[in-house]
């Protein structure tokens, strides 16, 4: 299940006359991981992009609000003016796609011109739909989004982090504790861990390994286990890459050396039938 995040909105209405609206105004949101259903749009802030830094008037999207106190807060979605504001807290959405935006041609003005509709989430990623045009009372406007600017801290970073860690405890079960046992340490000098080791423990599982081989993992009793963990056990035999079966000694796998005689099997193995 996706996180739940908070994502902003700001809208530019076009500078020309008449572009401004009294109407309601709701937007739904598609990404690739999910919906955002329609919602009425709350303003919170408004200003003229001309109280913007001249390189940052409608462009740069870091540039939420203005840092100068303004003279005086304008209309919302009158000409020429930025507004703000920001959807409830919903499940994460991933990548921006598209969008509906629709005016419901209540007040003066329902017919709105508006120049551009940005997405923010987490402040770690951006989307913008640009030269969005008329919007019509009562007619609902497709919107196209793109992303605009990302940080390593976004939601589709972090979901693209967690998967290639999946794919590592799949792949490599060494490397990834390692990597998860470092994360553990830095965490726990901050606050403590107490669950850190049942984390990795559930984490090795959900990769597919069987109880004892994550058994043999967190206790680190295996020097090969790298070369022996990545192979899946047929039974309760396990085999190397070149096909030997590996022997069991005092509960860890262990490879033979070349041309040694297999031990008897122990009772934790069997012949097969």
């Amino acid at each position: 299940m996706s996180r739940e995040e908070t994502y902003f909105w700001k809208i530019k209405t076009a500078d020309s006359l008449g572009a401004g609206t009294d109407a309601r105004i709701k937007l739904l949101l598609h990404g690739d991981s999910g919906d955002m259903e329609f919602s009425w749009l709350v303003s919170e802030y408004a200003y003229l992009d001309q109280d913007l830094p001249p390189d940052a008037r409608g462009k740069h999207p870091s540039a939420w609000v203005p840092m100068q106190p303004l003279r005086e807060r304008p209309k919302d979605f009158a000409r020429n003016v930025v507004t703000l504001g920001r959807f409830p807290p919903c499940p994460g959405i991933g990548n921006l796609e598209t969008g509906v935006l629709i005016s419901d041609g209540s007040g003066s003005g329902s017919d709105w011109q508006v120049d551009s509709v940005r997405i923010m989430v987490s402040r770690s990623a951006f989307w913008l739909a640009d030269n969005v045009g008329l919007v019509k009372g009562g007619v609902e406007k497709p919107l196209t989004f793109v992303l605009e600017a990302e940080t390593e801290w976004s939601p589709m970073a972090w979901k693209r982090k967690q998967a290639a860690l999946r794919d590592l405890a799949r792949t490599d079960p060494v490397k990834w504790l390692a990597q998860k046992r470092e994360n553990d340490r830095m965490i726990a000098s901050v606050r403590p861990t107490p669950y850190a080791e049942q984390h990795s423990r559930n984490a090795l599982l959900e990769a597919g390994w069987t109880p004892q081989q994550v058994d043999d993992l967190l206790a680190g009793r295996s020097p090969a286990s790298q070369a022996i963990l990545g192979k899946v056990a047929e039974g309760s035999r396990v085999l190397t890459a070149d096909g030997i079966r590996v022997p069991v000694e005092e509960g860890v796998r262990v490879p033979s050396a070349p041309g040694s005689v297999l031990p008897p099997l122990s009772n934790r193995e069997s012949e097969p039938d």
